[in-house]
C-alpha cells in the first residue's frame, strides 16, 4: 500500500508589495502561512508521517510551504517540482504523479485549490474541502504510482488542519 499526503499550500500574502501586482505564481506566504507550514511539518514528525519524497507546485507559496514542512518534519531530501501541480486540474495531477517514476511509498504533494479539494474528493468518494495548510493523508490501494491512472478508491486516514490558538 502507498500513502499520499495531499497538502494545500499555507496562507499566501496578497499584500506583500502594496500597490504592486504580484503574478499569481510569485505570491509569497503570509506570516501565518509560514508558521502553519512549519507547525504542520512538526505534526507530521510527531505522528511518524515523514514523507519519503515531497513534490511541489512551482508556485512560490507552494514551494515555501513544502520547504517549511520539510524542515519541521525532519525530511532530508530535495523538494521535487512538478508543473502538473500548478492549477491544471485534478486529472493532470493524477497523470503527473503516475508519470514521475516515483518509487517511494509515502509521497507528499503540495499545491492548490480547487484542484486539491477535487482530487481528494475524487480519490476518496467523500466531499472534502482542503483549507490552507490542510493535509489529507490517504491510503492508496495500489503497489505503484503508475496505477493512479486507474483511479483507485483511497481511504482517508487523517485530515490534519493547522492548530490555531483560540482567541479569548
Amino acid at each position: 500500500m502507498l500513502e499520499l499526503l495531499v497538502m494545500r499550500h499555507a496562507q499566501s500574502d496578497w499584500e506583500s508589495a502594496p500597490g504592486e501586482v504580484v503574478p499569481d505564481i510569485e505570491r509569497p506566504l503570509s506570516k501565518r502561512g509560514k508558521c502553519d507550514a512549519l507547525a504542520q511539518g512538526e505534526l507530521l514528525n510527531q505522528l511518524g508521517l515523514i514523507p519519503d519524497v515531497i513534490v511541489s507546485s512551482p508556485a512560490k507559496r507552494a514551494r515555501s510551504t513544502a520547504k517549511r514542512v520539510a524542515r519541521g518534519s525532519g525530511y532530508r531530501g530535495e523538494v521535487v517540482i512538478l508543473p502538473a501541480l500548478y492549477m491544471q486540474g485534478w486529472e493532470r495531477i493524477l497523470v503527473g504523479l503516475a508519470n514521475t517514476g516515483l518509487a517511494e511509498e509515502r509521497v507528499m504533494i503540495v499545491g492548490h485549490n480547487p484542484d486539491f479539494s477535487e482530487l481528494v474528493s475524487f480519490l476518496t468518494g467523500q466531499a472534502t474541502e482542503m483549507g490552507t495548510a490542510h493535509i489529507a493523508c490517504l491510503q492508496v490501494p495500489t503497489a505503484s504510482w503508475l496505477e493512479l491512472r486507474e483511479q483507485p478508491t483511497c481511504r482517508m486516514l487523517r485530515h490534519l488542519a493547522p492548530a490555531r490558538p483560540v482567541n479569548k
